[in-house]
């Protein structure tokens, strides 16, 4: 009689398929007031049936409930694939495969910008400079206030931690949703796309690298990055908050960054920097 039982139960249990854990926002919740590791959330995600709502209103909703923006990231890319009728979750880890029109970045990521290495993303962190410095008091003094001015922010160290040998390289923007926080946050605000960029070449001085962030003299003074520092980029919008980037020319060596001007001035911009040997 137990053995028949048994052979039931199990029969039972090869008949009928598992429950579905269907994901919600109420779950997302749930498991980032747990403590859960955003990483093991976005796993998460990415292995089960999900039925989020993102309105503009839940996200706002999410955020100020501790939802971190790389989960929140995970969730729209979740459901704009369910949108899009795959049915398999492609591993946020993975390296970007290519395809007919160029590098597909990998569907989830911290919220940053990525440089496209050997077929892997690398991570630009941000940067601050330590010290501004103007110049050309003296020619200006002189030359009765015609001789320019000139207003530069200092990056330490002659290399950016991040290189490439590559002249023209691509890069990730991962941007968050407007209304998620994130290391783009004060003083430089949330951008939404690459356009609130700038891709400058820095100038090589005494151990460090600097940018010219003004310049001017008894007719005006300009602030903000000069254009003769500046390099043009296109980029397109692969999927909602994901965008690829490149150079509109090859880059010659040397040190470069994107910046980022909020209201705060270049004086405290974020400089996400890159060395291209």
């Amino acid at each position: 009689m137990r053995v028949l039982s048994a052979l039931a139960v199990l029969a039972l249990a090869i008949s009928s398929p598992a429950l579905a854990d269907t994901l919600t926002n109420s779950s997302i919740i749930a498991l980032a007031t747990a403590g859960l590791d955003p990483d093991a959330i976005i796993a998460k995600i990415q292995s089960s049936d999900t039925n989020f709502d993102l309105s503009t209103a839940q996200l706002i909703m999410l955020k100020k409930r501790g939802v971190p923006s790389s989960v929140i990231a995970a969730m729209l890319a979740a459901d704009g694939r369910k949108r899009g009728g795959s049915s398999a979750a492609p591993d946020a880890r993975a390296p970007a495969r290519s395809t007919a029109a160029g590098v597909r970045p990998p569907a989830a990521r911290p919220p940053g910008i990525y440089l496209m290495r050997a077929g892997e993303l690398v991570r630009i962190e941000a940067n601050v400079s330590g010290q501004t410095k103007t110049g050309g008091f003296l020619g200006s003094a002189l030359s009765y206030g015609i001789a320019k001015i000139s207003t530069k922010v200092v990056l330490q160290g002659e290399s950016a931690r991040v290189q490439t040998s590559e002249p023209s390289p691509t890069f990730f923007f991962y941007l968050p949703p407007r209304a998620s926080a994130s290391s783009f946050d004060e003083p430089t605000g949330t951008p939404d796309s690459p356009s609130q960029f700038s891709l400058i070449r820095l100038q090589r001085k005494d151990g460090s690298r600097e940018a010219r962030i003004g310049r001017g003299n008894i007719t005006g003074f300009q602030s903000g990055v000069v254009s003769k520092d500046r390099v043009d980029f296109t980029f397109d919008e692969d999927r909602p908050g994901v965008f690829s980037v490149r150079p509109s020319s090859p880059l010659p060596a040397g040190e470069y960054s994107f910046i980022m001007i909020g209201s705060g001035g270049a004086s405290v911009a974020r400089f996400f920097d890159f060395s291209v040997r």
